[in-house]
């Protein structure tokens, strides 16, 4: 990333994305700066995490939390949100547009690899009550992620008529038709993990399926989001 960055912040090729003064002048500016930052911090959550394994007591989870929030500042320090006004309204709403969306597909993630691994083998013990509570702060997230969203949205493009003029705006075009697929599917789903308490095995493949879509649909909208910061 910080080598990539060099190469826009300097005009030159991919191919001298490794010189020495690409990658100096790519350090000292704010996006580097941001990127040694969240390396670093890194760095001291693997290490904890080498340190203390298996399950978290609530001290622990809390000690993981403020070198989370330092990581989250770092995006919103070095981003889009830092470069217009009012930054007392866009800098908070990309930090928890960023944490509705990492709850709701980090947690999405881990919850198929956790309790629904293969297609072949029967859902882990647990995966209904856990798809259940995931549905409900899903469902929370997607709504905060959305109010965010509309918050930044209406500052950035300052007029309806600027989503079809302008490269940002067809971005988030299309980001928000993948956000309402995703969130049709959803809907679906949390119908579906209603119907896994009765045992039904092709609920459970159904589910499995859906959600898997649903990642894909996540995907395309961090793609869609990265045109977005690009733009």
């Amino acid at each position: 990333g910080i080598a990539l960055q060099g190469t826009l912040g300097a005009g030159v090729g991919v191919g001298h994305a490794l010189d020495g003064p690409v990658l100096d002048g790519s350090l000292s500016t704010r996006t580097g700066e941001a990127w040694l930052l969240r390396s670093a911090v890194w760095a001291v959550v693997l290490l904890f995490l080498a340190l203390y394994r298996g399950f978290y007591s609530r001290g622990e989870a809390v000690a993981l939390a403020f070198p989370a929030a330092v990581l989250l500042g770092s995006l919103a320090y070095a981003g889009h949100a830092d470069t217009q006004s009012p930054k007392a309204v866009l800098i908070p709403a990309d930090v928890v547009h960023v944490v509705a969306a990492g709850a709701w597909l980090g947690g999405l993630v881990l919850l198929l690899v956790c309790f629904w691994p293969r297609r072949s083998s029967a859902p882990a013990d647990g995966a209904a009550e856990a798809t259940a509570r995931f549905s409900r702060l899903a469902l929370q997230a997607i709504v905060v992620l959305v109010l965010a969203g509309l918050a930044q949205a209406w500052f950035y493009l300052g007029s309806v008529g600027a989503f079809f003029d302008s490269t940002y705006g067809w971005a988030l075009v299309a980001k928000i038709a993948l956000l309402a697929f995703i969130v049709a599917l959803a809907a679906g789903n949390r119908r579906r993990t209603a119907r896994l308490g009765g045992g039904e095995p092709e609920a459970a493949r159904s589910l499995r399926r859906a959600m898997r879509a649903e990642v894909v649909l996540a995907v395309l909208v961090l793609a869609a989001t990265a045109t977005l910061v690009r733009a």
